[in-house]
């Protein structure tokens, strides 16, 4: 079993895993590990929530997957929700899903704003970190790409994040008045970024995503610049502030031939986050995924967390 802590405690469901069999279009979905347990967020809120341990090494890593809007449907049983937890236990990393609040089994209610829903992210993360992970991957889908990429900017712990289908074309409806800010805080994220789009996304045009492209390019080349300045003047300055600025500049945006917003064809490019993660995230510290150690991942832990503080 994933044993929750302070954070969380078990759901009142049998003490089992859940193993599960998902076939909808293009995704099979098989074995997904998982413990039902709830997160307690910072104002009280109690998350539904389900999570796995992972395998020793690559656990270190802990994913926290965020579904769609839920005032549309959206759950944690959406099939790329699925198809991207299922990918990351292969992987061997932790993972954890949950239910936003004011949806499926999650206390509260929603924030009309992609605001308070931060604040659920964030008690995700904080339960991987207190099951053994070191450093965090933030995965987002549709409207949970909105709200995980937005938290990213308060966690020095975050390793990278993964915006699939992000919603730029309506974000006026997701977030209303507070659109730009969500993505402002994106940019400012200390991490990698990876945008998975397709040119045929059903939100968001081929023009709209192009646009959505340079400004995130140009607002993480200026919150970086703006890390950087801001380290210099308070004599923090060392090679750590160079690495994290970097960190910061990289934008790798993704949009591919014939995808729409649901990924309905092929299914979930789980290739292209691999080859993201191996190249933006590992190696920039001598490493691989594949051979992911204690020693590594603390290597990067303790250079995001000293830059930072």
């Amino acid at each position: 079993f994933f044993l929750p802590r302070s954070s969380a405690t078990e759901t009142t469901a049998p003490r089992m895993r859940l193993r599960s069999l998902v076939l909808l279009g293009p995704y099979m979905v098989s074995a997904l590990m998982e413990s039902p347990v709830v997160l307690r967020t910072a104002d009280g809120v109690r998350l539904e929530a389900f999570a796995s341990r992972g395998t020793p090494g690559s656990n270190l890593v802990g994913a926290v997957v965020c579904h769609p809007w839920g005032a549309v449907g959206g759950s944690v049983h959406d099939p790329v929700v699925r198809a991207a937890v299922g990918h990351l236990q292969q992987k061997g990393l932790a993972t954890i899903r949950f239910h936003f609040r004011g949806v499926g089994g999650s206390t509260g209610s929603a924030s009309w704003a992609a605001s308070t829903e931060q604040l659920d992210v964030h008690a995700a993360c904080d339960y991987l970190r207190e099951n053994g992970a070191e450093a965090i991957l933030l995965l987002g889908y549709s409207y949970g790409s909105v709200v995980a990429s937005a938290a990213a900017d308060e966690r020095p712990d975050v390793l990278g994040v993964v915006a699939v289908s992000y919603p730029y074309g309506v974000l006026w409806a997701i977030a209303p008045f507070s659109g730009a800010a969500r993505r402002s805080a994106f940019a400012r994220a200390r991490a990698p970024k990876l945008v998975l789009t397709g040119d045929a996304d059903n939100f968001t045009s081929l023009s709209g995503n192009t646009r959505f492209q340079a400004q995130l390019r140009e607002e993480s080349e200026r919150a970086a610049d703006e890390y950087r300045r801001s380290r210099e003047e308070g004599g923090q300055c060392d090679a750590r502030t160079t690495t994290i600025a970097e960190r910061m500049k990289r934008v790798d945006f993704q949009i591919i031939e014939g995808v729409d917003h649901f990924w309905q064809e092929d299914g979930l490019r789980v290739d292209l986050i691999d080859a993201w993660l191996e190249q933006s995230v590992l190696d920039f510290c001598g490493g691989t995924f594949d051979n992911a150690s204690s020693e590594l991942l603390g290597t990067v832990c303790e250079r995001s967390t000293a830059a930072t503080s």
